[in-house]
Order: structure tokens, then C-alpha cells, then sequence
């Protein structure tokens, strides 16, 4: 009986998972006064390949003049081999004075060769905003032969205490 009743809360919550899942990015940190280490960007197969590291540290960050904005996702879903899975992906964007210059889509679990398949990149300049469209950013495969694997309609959710125009940054 109790074996029976633990089985149907594990079925509950399971089903209540599958119906919470949501495919928006969230603010999660901002590097202040940074930039991109343009180098491991410009060749990231090869710089991935050869330190033999995991796909983030593509993505690090040393002093500059702007800031870098991180905005992530966990989803489960089907997966481009068919199998369902959890991901963690992210959008990474480079932002000055309040614009958004640059963003990077990319899948943190991406395991296989090439690792830019999946990374996507928009160099359209948006203004920062509490709740932005991510097809508003047009972004583009960095690979020719890569996936898409943002959805149609999902959006980046800046909470309404973060402010992201910091006084150095605030806009003429």
C-alpha cells in the first residue's frame, strides 16, 4: 500500500514537471567591465579541442569596457539523437552602455565534434529590456553545418530588481 501510494506521487510529480517546463532564458550573473578572450571565439574548435575543456571556457571573460550577461535555461526535451534529455544552454550577450552588441547561443552539454555545431551568434544591436523575444536577435549558426536548436517564441526574462545599467554604463 505505502509502495502504491509513493509510486503515485512519483507519477504526479513527474507528470508535473513535464507541464512546468519552460524554454525562456533567465538572467542569471553579469561579468562587470569585461569582454570576451576574442582568441578561444575566433577558433573555438580548435581551442576546445586542443585544452581538451568543457564549452563554457570558450566563453570566459577577461577586463574590458563591457559588460557580459549571461542568461540560461534548463529544458527537457528531445535531443538531436533522439533521445529525451535534460540541457542547460545559454545566451551570452556583450553589452555596452544599455545595447546588447553581441549574443552567443550555446548548448553547456554539447559533447560532440565539432563543438560549434550547436553555437549560434547575432551581432544585432537591441536594447536591453525587462522581457525580450529571442528571435528579435537573429541569430545565425557559427557552423554551416550545425543545429538550431532554440525554439520559435521563447523569450530572456530580466527580473525586475536586476538592473543592468550600472552607473559607469547608464546611457548618454
Amino acid at each position: 500500500m505505502k509502495g502504491l501510494l509513493l509510486l503515485n506521487i512519483a507519477l504526479l510529480l513527474s507528470l508535473s514537471c513535464v507541464f512546468c517546463q519552460n524554454s525562456d532564458f533567465y538572467y542569471t550573473k553579469t561579468s562587470r567591465e569585461s569582454n570576451f578572450i576574442e582568441d578561444r571565439l575566433g577558433n573555438i574548435d580548435n581551442y576546445l579541442i586542443a585544452n581538451d575543456v568543457p564549452i563554457d571556457s570558450a566563453f570566459a571573460t577577461r577586463s574590458g569596457i563591457f559588460d557580459i550577461v549571461f542568461f540560461e535555461r534548463y529544458v527537457y526535451g528531445e535531443s538531436v539523437l533522439g533521445d529525451y534529455t535534460f540541457s542547460h544552454e545559454a545566451i551570452i550577450s556583450k553589452v555596452y552602455k544599455g545595447i546588447i552588441i553581441e549574443s552567443y547561443f550555446v548548448s553547456y552539454d554539447w559533447k560532440e565534434l565539432p563543438m560549434s555545431t550547436p553555437i549560434q551568434v547575432s551581432r544585432k544591436k537591441l536594447p536591453i529590456e525587462s522581457v525580450m523575444n529571442v528571435n528579435d536577435f537573429e541569430f545565425k549558426l557559427l557552423n554551416e553545418l550545425g543545429s538550431n536548436l532554440i525554439e520559435d517564441n521563447c523569450k530572456i526574462i530580466i527580473p525586475d530588481n536586476v538592473n543592468l545599467l550600472h552607473d559607469s554604463q547608464k546611457a548618454d
